[in-house]
């Protein structure tokens, strides 16, 4: 088989391939692509000291951080049972029919609190325009 170069621009560098290598990718562009698509538990802890990354270890701490992110089909935002936080949930995204996006409480105790603390015409959630959502184990 004849392979014919194919030329990428990388960095400003010119690098040339073989076919055999393009198809070595074309294979294995999907499977890299998927792996972005898997759902993703989010933790929130409001009594933490310090904003992480969402991860049960290093877990967000403010409402702000969870509002400014957009979730995706199949996420969790898990709340710690417990704490309480002062504000509006507000998160952005959307789920599909297959996969919700789920707002829900994580460790022992009672369930977590957003107080909206009596805004006029608000909700301690809101979703707006926004589809697929499963809210369970809030106050």
């Amino acid at each position: 088989m004849l392979k014919l170069p194919y030329y990428f621009q990388i960095n400003t560098k010119r690098v040339k391939t073989t076919c055999f290598d393009m198809k070595k990718f074309i294979l294995f562009f999907p499977l890299l692509m998927c792996s972005c698509l898997y759902a993703t538990n989010y933790y929130v802890d409001f009594s933490a000291s310090l904003n992480g990354n969402g991860t049960l270890h290093k877990p967000w701490n403010s409402l702000n951080t969870v509002n400014n992110f957009t979730f995706k089909p199949g996420d969790s935002i898990l709340f710690k049972r417990g704490t309480k936080a002062f504000g509006q949930l507000f998160p952005k995204g959307s789920g599909n029919e297959k996969s919700q996006i789920v707002i829900d409480a994580y460790g022992n105790g009672n369930k977590p609190i957003i107080d909206a603390q009596g805004l006029e015409n608000s909700a301690s959630i809101q979703l707006h325009n926004q589809e697929y959502w499963t809210i369970q184990n809030m106050e």
